[in-house]
């Protein structure tokens, strides 16, 4: 990675407390509404709502294999999906 990628972009280095995700992760209910609009099946809510989330967080989009777990649970945990290893 650049010396550009890691300060241009904000970096997961420190484990998020459960404020810290509850403030940052947050599900709206527009965003639950459009998440539920645009995907079909629970990987691709899940997915879809990790996208926008760590976007709005980050500045840039992030795939869900490349999104901290805690991350992961705290957004499924809201849509009310099971968390698996994806």
């Amino acid at each position: 990675m650049t010396t550009i990628d890691r300060t241009a972009y904000p970096q997961f280095h420190k484990p998020l407390t459960e404020i810290e995700l509850a403030d940052c992760y947050h599900i709206s209910d527009d965003e639950r509404d459009f998440v539920y609009h645009n995907a079909r099946t629970q990987r691709g809510r899940l997915s879809l709502a990790v996208v926008l989330k760590t976007r709005q967080l980050a500045g840039r989009f992030l795939t869900i294999e490349n999104t901290p777990e805690p991350i992961i649970q705290c957004v499924a945990g809201q849509l009310n999906i099971p968390v698996r290893q994806w």
